[in-house]
């Protein structure tokens, strides 16, 4: 958890099944909980937005990608994503 006191905020949560914490232990220590909901990401309105800053070379994806994929390969590189054995496997589609 966290020291006592604090923030905690919940991004992205895709736990499949129940989470289990002790609870005595987490609402006695005066934590402030925040459910971040991705981090207030609106796909439609931030998505084009971050490929724009991508296409002008102000934000650099290349130090995440983990690994590149051949289109024929698609569903093997969402595998690698939702098992979370690689943070960012990258489909690539040839011209």
């Amino acid at each position: 958890m966290t020291r006592r006191g604090g923030e905690v905020v919940y991004l992205g949560f895709g736990q499949i099944g129940d989470v289990s914490y002790p609870a005595a232990a987490f609402a006695n220590a005066g934590r402030t909980v925040h459910a971040g909901q991705q981090g207030g990401l609106n796909f439609m309105r931030d998505i084009p937005g971050m490929v724009a800053l991508m296409e002008q070379g102000k934000y650099d994806l290349a130090p995440i990608v983990t690994s590149r994929w051949r289109l024929e390969d698609t569903d093997k590189a969402f595998r690698v994503a939702s098992d979370r054995t690689e943070l960012a496997p990258v489909v690539v589609f040839d011209s």
